[in-house]
């Protein structure tokens, strides 16, 4: 009888090879075109970012910016409402 865990264990040649190229399908041609990549400097480094990744970073600069003027306006009346008891 055959240990079959010893084979599992091994990792069998089948699970480790790579798929062939040429018996990887066609592309569809109806499929969504290749997003657009630019190249951005950020911190001195260039990196190649997608489109949908520069609109994500500007949503999240976007709402920080505002939370950050919000959180500011909030801060200056609490000094501003201290100082008038004072």
């Amino acid at each position: 009888m055959e240990d079959k865990s010893q084979d599992e264990s091994e990792g069998g040649d089948e699970a480790e090879t790579e798929p062939d190229p040429e018996e990887q399908p066609e592309a569809d041609p109806e499929a969504e075109p290749e997003e657009p990549v630019y190249q951005v400097k950020v911190q001195g480094k260039v990196l190649n970012v997608t489109q949908s990744e520069l609109l994500a970073g500007y949503s999240r600069e976007a709402d920080y910016r505002q939370k950050t003027a919000s959180h500011a306006q909030e801060k200056a009346q609490f000094h501003e409402a201290a100082t008038a008891k004072a």
